[in-house]
Parts: C-alpha cells; sequence; structure tokens
C-alpha cells in the first residue's frame, strides 16, 4: 500500500524522497517521476511541505505550532481546501489519526483525509 496522492495516484517514491530530504530547498519534480501536474515542494523545520495551487502560508504557521516530539516525527504535510494529509516517521501520534481534525492558529478547522507511517508503507527491498 502506497501513500495516497490528493489526486488519488500512488506514488511510492515519496517515501524514499522523506527520509532523503531534511534540508531547507525549494524545488519541482517533473510530470514524469509524479505522474501529475509539476508540483512545487518545499522543506520547512525538515518536513516536505507540497504546495496547492494557493500555497496558503498558514501550513508553514500551523508547523510553528507542533511540539518538537510532534514535529520531529513529521515527514509529509499537504493541505488542499482544508483537507490535510500527512507521514509520519514513526507510529501516528494520538490527535493526528486519519479522519482527526486540527485546528490551526488561523481559526479554521482542516481535517485530516490521511495520516499515515512511512513503517506501514516501506516494502523490504
Amino acid at each position: 500500500m502506497g501513500f495516497s496522492h490528493p489526486d488519488g495516484e500512488q506514488h511510492e517514491l515519496y517515501y524514499s524522497m522523506l527520509a532523503a530530504l531534511k534540508k531547507p530547498v525549494v524545488f519541482n519534480l517533473l510530470d514524469a517521476v509524479l505522474h501529475s501536474e509539476l508540483c512545487e515542494f518545499s522543506i520547512y523545520r525538515g518536513v516536505l511541505v507540497q504546495w496547492d495551487e494557493d500555497r496558503d502560508k498558514r501550513l508553514l504557521v500551523y508547523l510553528d505550532t507542533l511540539c518538537s516530539h510532534i514535529l520531529d516525527q513529521l515527514l509529509f504535510i499537504h493541505e488542499n481546501k482544508g483537507v490535510i494529509w500527512m507521514v509520519w516517521s514513526g507510529p501516528v501520534p494520538k490527535g493526528y489519526e486519519t479522519d482527526e481534525e486540527v485546528y490551526p492558529p488561523c481559526g479554521d478547522m482542516w481535517g485530516i483525509a490521511e495520516s499515515t507511517s512511512v513503517q506501514d508503507n516501506i516494502v523490504p527491498l
């Protein structure tokens, strides 16, 4: 089972990228890699952030509010229209499971569409 990207396609490549990338950088991945539109990513506080079309900076503010022991486990996050997807390095922390709700400081509520651990999805070579 691979991580389901919001457009429904499977992207196992995310898992190898998540473990390897832990430095501040902004980059684009080509259509041939992700099988979708050109996607823009940033790495912020050690988390791979996938931007949607509006590049909502509230996502960064939300990351700033996470406790360090939670943030240290988060590898990937994506927000689109009030819904977020997250991938964790270890077990999914309590309160961040699929179908839970989180409240960023902007006053909105974001639903968690999928929250999964790489431990549950990596197949040994």
